[in-house]
């Protein structure tokens, strides 16, 4: 008997389905749906004058690298397993740097048939990202019916590299701004989402506390993310000892001693201005100069790059015109002191 098209048949009726009147050059499909998903198998047969043989090769429908060095690789149906080599060898990957070697190919799921291979490739040196043509070069992989792919088949897709942040400065003063920008991204077709809402590849930033910045990059239909920490130092503190002081003539020896973070800092630069201008980097003797009457100002500067405070110290002379014989005295309450 004859029976128009779709046609449905349940569980619950006769074991042998009405027929079909095909045409040739027809496409029919069949779907079997185990709606009470138990484990009873089942075998089909088909019958009738309808000759039913398939002639169609298969080939690579699409691919897709988001995880690691695999590439997903999608057939148009399924192909044999062992029709697969092992080595990779059916396929070649050419990308923005030229080749990519293929290591190795596992078929997913693969116990006679598989619809889709995962090609492990090489990443030394590292690829970048970028657009990455996928090609079966040779005819070996077979469909169920032992149709063979055909050779020179192929298909783009676009890759995402591992990311990072760089940053113009991970540790800065407060204050201060340092530049973040994406490592690893392609330079066009990628978007960017920052923790701090910006969509851009690179972004200024003057956190006011040491912050976490995280960006995730989408390619391709892939998403990674990276994270980079600025750290927020404080500028040192300067004092001059001793701040006022009193001469007959000639110098005196006046001192700057700094603080960072609560603690003597060993590594800080200093400048002086004045009737002398000195900059020494990391040498103790930079934070003592001679210095005759007059006004000498000091600022501190960090290994960081952080400025500190500026210090004034006076150096006076006698408030009359010496006697031949000009003397200091320094006197103090507790009976101490030097003069």
């Amino acid at each position: 008997p004859s029976a128009t098209v779709p046609l449905s048949y349940s569980a619950s009726q006769q074991p042998i389905m009405p027929g079909l009147n095909v045409t040739v050059g027809s496409t029919y499909t069949l779907i079997v749906n185990n709606y009470s998903q138990d484990n009873n198998g089942y075998t089909i047969s088909f019958g009738g004058t309808a000759q039913i043989y398939d002639v169609t090769p298969p080939a690579i429908s699409s691919a897709s690298s988001c995880v690691g060095t695999t590439i997903t690789v999608d057939f148009s149906e399924p192909v044999q397993c062992s029709s697969l080599a092992s080595s990779g060898s059916d396929f070649t990957l050419v990308g923005p740097n030229g080749n990519v070697p293929i290591l190795s190919a596992v078929g997913i799921g693969c116990g006679t048939l598989a619809s889709q291979v995962d090609l492990t490739f090489s990443n030394i040196p590292a690829i970048p990202s970028g657009t990455y043509t996928l090609t079966n070069q040779s005819s070996s992989i077979l469909d169920k019916c032992g149709n063979p792919i055909v050779a020179g088949g192929s298909v783009t897709f676009d890759y995402l590299a591992p990311i990072s942040i760089s940053a113009s400065g991970s540790t800065i003063c407060i204050g201060d701004s340092t530049t973040l920008s994406v490592i690893g991204s392609p330079s066009s077709g990628a978007t960017f989402s920052w923790s701090n809402g910006s969509t851009d590849s690179t972004i200024t930033v003057t956190p006011s506390f040491s912050t976490s910045f995280s960006v995730t990059v989408t390619y391709g239909g892939c998403t990674k993310t990276a994270t980079q920490t600025i750290s927020i130092t404080s500028p040192p503190t300067v004092t001059v000892s001793p701040l006022y002081v009193t001469i007959c003539s000639g110098t005196t020896s006046l001192t700057a001693t700094s603080v960072l973070n609560g603690s003597s800092c060993s590594n800080c630069s200093y400048v002086w201005t004045g009737n002398v201008t000195q900059t020494d980097n990391n040498v103790p003797s930079s934070t003592v100069i001679n210095a005759g009457i007059g006004s000498y100002t000091v600022n501190v500067i960090s290994a960081s790059g952080c400025v500190g405070n500026i210090v004034t110290a006076t150096v006076s002379g006698p408030s009359s015109p010496p006697l031949p014989s000009c003397n200091i005295l320094y006197v103090s309450p507790t009976g101490s002191g030097n003069g």
